[in-house]
């Protein structure tokens, strides 16, 4: 399945904090925000900086997950762009 940039990317998270928030794509933040009030999240700041990068979606077995997503991880086959917000 594709998705399509400006996306918004939901992570489960191994702990209360999240890290960061995503989306599909390397966008702009008008668009990170524009994704974060699709889902009902509060929208950044114009002076928070995005972040492009790549995640890889593995097989994990552990736990109720079927997905992990590999953070920061090269470009190549497999990897996908990404925006992120680091909180």
């Amino acid at each position: 399945m594709r998705h399509q940039p400006g996306e918004y990317i939901a992570v489960v998270w191994d702990y209360d904090t999240p890290s960061c928030e995503a989306v599909h794509g390397h966008v702009d933040l008008a668009a990170v925000n524009a994704a974060l009030a699709s889902e009902g999240i509060p929208e950044f700041e114009d002076t928070v900086e995005v972040r492009h990068t790549y995640w890889r979606k593995v097989p994990c077995h552990r736990d109720n997950y079927d997905n992990r997503f590999v953070f920061d991880c090269a470009r190549g086959p497999g990897a996908f762009p990404v925006t992120v917000v680091d909180l």
